[in-house]
């Protein structure tokens, strides 16, 4: 349990052993519970693959490779009893599984589905980022051109070009819970993955109204008009040219299918809430640096991926692998995320430590 005395000194970035303990416990707890609540069903494979979850899961955050972990486990009952693994008890069961991971697609659909219960109403984020793969760039350059590998290469602003995979998340930013996870080509473009990503997931005509926040890449006409066409206001930075774009949302027409004698009863209300939709994606555009803080919370989620959970630097080079992977390392960061604001304690402190103990 983590006491007031504890949280402050974690706080603080006094993270000794006592207080690492006490995290790592608390967290597998989160963990267990989460996992037993979300995944469970009536089939054995499924107790695999929720054992699975949570091994994957802790012994990242403890950053211990599987052999270690499993030998560590034999020493702490308490944390063996908290984790109550069913299946996978030891190295050889895990190794096992482990081999079938290209089987996890079939989980982590149902996985994320069952997660994305969630309220309408609420603020979500689009965003991308790149996760690096550890093909050698210049033995198998020509292979990478090729298109041999599913990884391909891409500019990241931090380590300049490299290889990998360009992937998009949608996050409801109330609790940073998963809503969809897709890797896109770099040739994909941006209208192509707004509506893969927002107005499929989200997109409604005659729901509640809700919001998304992404980058000035989504910055486009079409993006808008998708949007506010299904309920949803896009709160993207803006480019050059505000004045125009100003002009074309104004004149917005309305959804033709709100013609549809299904909604005409509701026409009126319709096309008042489009009004409201444009009003406020009017402001969006021009006080868009008021949802920086938002964004900072987003940046926080992908850092714990990579740091904490396995994303730094990917070893599978084939998307229908890779994608699995992918959404199990940000669901289990956007998991640590939520069980930091629930216990009061500071994401990044606790971030940098761990980080800082694995160089």
């Amino acid at each position: 349990m983590i006491t007031d005395e504890i949280r402050e000194k974690i706080n603080r970035g006094e993270i000794y052993e006592e207080e690492l303990r006490i995290l790592i416990y608390s967290f597998a707890q989160t963990i267990s519970r989460t996992a037993r609540k979300l995944f469970k069903r009536k089939e054995i494979e499924d107790d695999a693959f929720i054992d699975y979850f949570k091994v994957e899961t802790i012994r990242s955050f403890m950053g211990m490779i599987p052999a270690f972990f499993y030998l560590y486990l034999d020493l702490d009952e308490k944390l063996k009893e908290i984790l109550d693994l069913k299946v996978l008890k030891t190295i050889t069961d895990y190794a096992e599984y482990h081999k079938k991971r290209k089987n996890l697609s079939y989980h982590i659909d149902r996985m994320i589905f069952r997660n994305l219960k969630v309220k309408e109403g609420e603020i979500y984020v689009l965003d991308t980022f790149i996760v690096p793969v550890d093909l050698n760039k210049r033995r198998n350059g020509k292979k990478i051109l090729q298109g041999t590998f599913d990884a391909e290469f891409v500019f990241d602003s931090l380590k300049g070009t490299t290889v990998g995979y360009i992937v998009t998340v949608l996050i409801n930013l109330s609790n940073l819970s998963l809503v969809d996870v897709k890797i896109f080509s770099k040739k994909t473009s941006k209208v192509k993955i707004w509506d893969e990503m927002v107005i499929k997931n989200l997109g409604t005509l005659n729901g509640k109204i809700k919001a998304v926040i992404a980058d000035a890449g989504f910055s486009c006409y079409k993006v808008y008009e998708m949007s506010m066409s299904y309920r949803i206001v896009p709160i993207v930075k803006p480019k050059n040219n505000l004045k125009k774009l100003e002009r074309i949302i104004k004149a917005m027409p309305v959804n033709f299918d709100w013609l549809n004698s299904r909604y005409s009863s509701v026409f009126d209300d319709l096309v008042k809430d489009l009004n409201e939709i444009i009003k406020m994606t009017l402001q969006s555009i021009s006080n868009y640096e008021d949802f920086a803080e938002m964004r900072a919370e987003i940046e926080i989620l992908f850092k714990a991926t990579k740091a904490l959970f396995g994303l730094k630097d990917l070893h599978i080079y084939y998307r229908d692998l890779a994608i699995p992977r992918i959404t199990m390392c940000l669901y289990a960061g956007s998991l640590f995320m939520q069980f930091c604001m629930e216990n009061g304690l500071k994401a990044d402190v606790i971030i940098e430590h761990l980080r800082r103990r694995r160089l």
